[in-house]
């Protein structure tokens, strides 16, 4: 009784990211399907220039045909200042690429989102509204859901390296990768901070003690961890630390890292808060 095959995957794929262009390469790739691709790939990059990701996760086998497009793809690159690099490639490929003497010319990453980092090295991480905007959101959310709060985000501003605190207290967490570095602070007032932890614990508090003060870490961790998931899946790769906490206003914000910092306030029905963002690239 014969069985129907399996239907042959398709050679190749575009797809477009936030500031790169991801070319999933499937199958074995021969000289067949590569006239194809040129002409594809020269009409898709006419109309989305940019640096270029190779997915080679589903690679089997790849021709020198397709290797000297790829080669072509590179240099048209270089002319428009924009950059290339692969991902997910085999062993035997890679050696196959090495054999050719290509190998320079395409480099490696471990993965996709060590692989866009490559391109916002390059441009340099900014505190952007790309940036921000993910810890924003967090905020907001984390204090409806944990403390039955509606926050409202105010201005952004910037703020000097050597400003204070401008809470009491304040839950602060690293976060590294392997091009930026830099930290995240939530910073309460007292008061505020003692209605927001009696809502989380369901215990009314008048006065700060060791009891409670961890929970502005704990807040810090939870907004970090949504913001920070939302920023990895954009290619950033960020890295955290354990969150710490200072209850001490006079402390100086994130004065050991010497990059730009925003500080932006939020109102609640239980007084402000402030979330600062300090980072250099």
């Amino acid at each position: 009784m014969s069985t129907a095959s399996e239907p042959r995957p398709v050679p190749y794929e575009f797809q477009p990211g936030v500031d790169y262009t991801l070319l999933k390469l499937n199958g074995r790739l021969n000289s067949n399907t590569v006239k194809n691709f040129d002409r594809d790939l020269s009409s898709y990059l006419d109309t989305h220039p940019g640096n270029v990701v190779i997915d080679c996760e589903c690679l089997e086998e790849i021709s020198y045909h397709w290797i000297r497009s790829l080669m072509i793809l590179v240099r048209r690159l270089d002319t428009e200042k924009n950059k290339l690099v692969i991902f997910g490639i085999r062993d035997y490929i890679l050696q196959f690429l090495c054999d050719q003497g290509v190998s320079q010319a395409l480099p490696v990453r471990d993965s996709l989102s060590t692989a866009i980092l490559t391109f916002k090295s390059l441009q340099k991480v900014q505190l952007d509204v790309q940036f921000v905007n993910p810890f924003l959101t967090a905020t907001m959310n984390v204090l409806k859901i944990q403390a039955f709060t509606n926050v409202k985000a105010g201005a952004i501003r910037c703020k000097a390296r050597d400003d204070k605190f401008l809470g009491d207290i304040s839950g602060v967490i690293g976060m590294s990768s392997d091009g930026f570095s830099g930290s995240v602070a939530i910073s309460f007032p007292s008061q505020t901070f003692l209605k927001i932890i009696s809502r989380m614990l369901g215990e009314e508090f008048n006065a700060v003690n060791n009891d409670i003060i961890d929970g502005a870490a704990e807040i810090t961790s939870m907004i970090f961890g949504q913001a920070k998931l939302e920023l990895n899946q954009k290619g950033y790769g960020i890295k955290t630390t354990l969150p710490s906490v200072t209850s001490v206003a006079k402390d100086s914000a994130q004065s050991d890292i010497a990059g730009p910092r925003i500080v932006v306030p939020f109102e609640t029905d239980v007084g402000s808060f402030f979330v600062e963002i300090c980072l250099v690239a």
